[in-house]
């Protein structure tokens, strides 16, 4: 008997569901962690990157100085986000940089045009599908299919983004599209298609669909789910679509995507590992993006809850299917998936430290001060690092090289 299950995306979403609603919507275990010294610690590590960034837009970057880098990363997560020194070593590598340079520069390379946010909202996927290799025991590396699925994000956002083009159009492709990643067959009918269509030849490059039919049905999940994401806008009522079982759709159908473009083929556990971790991140996005959803009139479960109050019982309960993930779904069973979950684990931390802070407003000012203390840097300072190493990124990806 094989030990891969063939792709039930219908039943890994409705096992999600029942454990998000099974959780309780309380949460009192918020250690304090604040330290002035992190602060300092964070704004020298942001100096020293942007120094780093400008040496490289110059051309007067050197090996020694990624590896001087990839040594002062290492040592701001060990001495300031508390990680255990053999996790950071055997997950944060030089090859997590050079598959980001590639993809950088091959992006570029592909699409003159393209822009910076384009290119950093594809760079995000690459280091999640970066997680997925240690995660599934594979190299940190830069593939074709990587390189391709990442490249969808920019290149259909900015497709269907074009006002040029009428509704209708844009529908018809959707269709040609699906049918394109279900059959293999089909053209795109001008230049910009033609991109879009040639990135599922060069998945299929490396997975025959012959032989890896899972890699194509969690592909059409995607699309599924960015038709889905269309029925949030505009909504008139709130129990008018299931908001909550769509963004679990979606954010799960992303990630489950991406372990698939690792490996081929993946367990029943491996599935729900990938599909977990991907609501994890699209409920964090949600809440990221409070008011720039309310601003195009799309709706999700965190903005669409500030109607009705505080949204301290949400974030408590998202905390909670964070926990969940943490401790039931993300095995150990190995030294790389236990170094890979500690920096993980303060990663999330940190998303939802930022999603807090932004969205501070929406929550009790109670709950706003048991976060922020449960974190290691003061909202003021870690704001302003993001923001300064956000314009440093987007200065070093527009840059023509």
């Amino acid at each position: 008997m094989s030990r891969y299950n063939s792709l039930k995306f219908a039943e890994l979403k409705y096992k999600i569901e029942d454990i998000w609603w099974a959780l309780e919507d309380d949460y009192d275990t918020f250690p304090c962690r604040y330290h002035k010294e992190k602060d300092e610690a964070l704004i020298e590590m942001k100096n020293f990157l942007a120094n780093q960034m400008e040496r490289f837009n110059d051309g007067d970057s050197t090996s020694e100085d990624s590896t001087e880098t990839l040594n002062k990363v290492q040592s701001f997560m060990v001495e300031t986000l508390d990680i255990n020194r053999q996790s950071v070593n055997q997950v944060i590598r030089e090859q997590y940089i050079q598959c980001s340079r590639e993809f950088v520069e091959r992006a570029k390379d592909f699409d003159k045009n393209i822009t910076s946010e384009s290119v950093f909202q594809a760079l995000r996927n690459i280091w999640t599908i970066n997680s997925m290799q240690l995660y599934l025991n594979k190299d940190v590396k830069l593939t074709d299919a990587m390189f391709a699925y990442s490249m969808l994000y920019p290149l259909t956002d900015n497709f269907l983004d074009d006002k040029n083009l009428s509704k209708e159009y844009k529908i018809e492709f959707n269709k040609r599209f699906r049918d394109k990643i279900k059959s293999g067959k089909g053209v795109g009918k001008s230049e910009q298609e033609k991109r879009i269509f040639y990135m599922i030849d060069l998945i299929e490059k490396d997975y025959p669909r012959e032989e890896y039919l899972e890699v194509y049905e969690a592909l059409i999940a995607i699309q599924d789910g960015q038709t889905m994401s269309i029925r949030q806008h505009g909504l008139s009522g709130v129990y008018n679509e299931d908001i909550m079982g769509i963004s679990i759709y979606k954010g799960g159908a992303s990630v489950l995507a991406d372990a698939y473009l690792v490996c081929g083929h993946l367990n029943e556990a491996d599935q729900l590992f990938a599909f977990a971790y991907g609501v994890v991140l699209q409920l964090a996005d949600d809440f990221q993006d409070i008011k720039e959803d309310f601003a195009k009139k799309h709706y999700t479960i965190m903005n669409i809850q500030t109607k009705f109050g505080k949204l301290d019982s949400l974030v408590k309960k998202y905390t909670n299917f964070i926990d969940y993930f943490l401790k039931e779904i993300f095995l150990e069973d190995g030294e790389y998936r236990i170094a890979l979950k500690e920096v993980i684990t303060e990663s999330i931390q940190l998303l939802k430290f930022g999603a807090v802070i932004k969205n501070k407003r929406y929550i009790s000012r109670d709950l706003y001060k048991k976060i922020i203390y449960g974190n290691f840097f003061s909202p003021r300072v870690y704001t302003k690092v993001e923001k300064g190493i956000d314009r440093q990124l987007e200065v070093l990806m527009s840059k023509e090289r």
